[in-house]
């Protein structure tokens, strides 16, 4: 490591991801395929073929990848100059902490609580059944919209009941 004195709030990686998306919105598996040209270790070309992320669509929605972050540290030259600006390329948490787009669709949001995608596009809600999540609150959040931080814990199934805390 050549820099400790950067602040390290979560991984991210440069994916393609659909028009429109922005800073903290979730994104899933998309239907459209970008091209993805890397140079290799050994001085080579790889060519291959990348699905473009678009925003959720769906509450619990199996397919999420990750944030759209503004607020990373990427430690990984993944992406970096593979994927041209007309597939707009944008850093994409993986893990760690970030701030998400939410909605009250499942009422308040406390510390601690499990995030899932809502049926709002690209946004999170606090979970309250079994489904896939994306993290854990680090606020709490009682408006209709906007955003709070989340401790994306590289998406999961969680039932509840099953932590305990402590």
């Amino acid at each position: 490591l050549s820099d400790c004195s950067a602040t390290l709030d979560d991984y991210a990686e440069i994916w393609s991801v659909a028009p429109g998306t922005t800073f903290g919105d979730i994104v899933s598996l998309g239907t459209n395929e970008v091209t993805s040209t890397e140079t290799t270790a050994s001085g080579g070309t790889r060519v291959t073929k990348i699905v473009q992320l678009v925003k959720t669509s769906a509450s619990y929605q199996t397919s999420v990848v990750g944030i759209v972050s503004d607020n990373y540290h990427d430690l990984s030259s993944i992406g970096h100059g593979s994927i041209q600006d007309k597939d707009n390329p944008m850093p994409v948490a993986l893990v760690g902490r970030v701030p998400v787009n939410v909605t009250n669709e499942n009422g308040p949001i406390s510390v601690g609580d499990f995030l899932t995608t809502s049926s709002t596009p690209g946004k999170a809600m606090k979970a309250t059944r079994s489904g896939r999540v994306i993290g854990m609150a680090l606020g709490s959040f009682t408006g209709v919209s906007g955003q709070v931080a989340v401790q994306v814990l590289n998406t999961f199934w969680q039932s509840p009941g099953e932590y305990q805390g402590g």
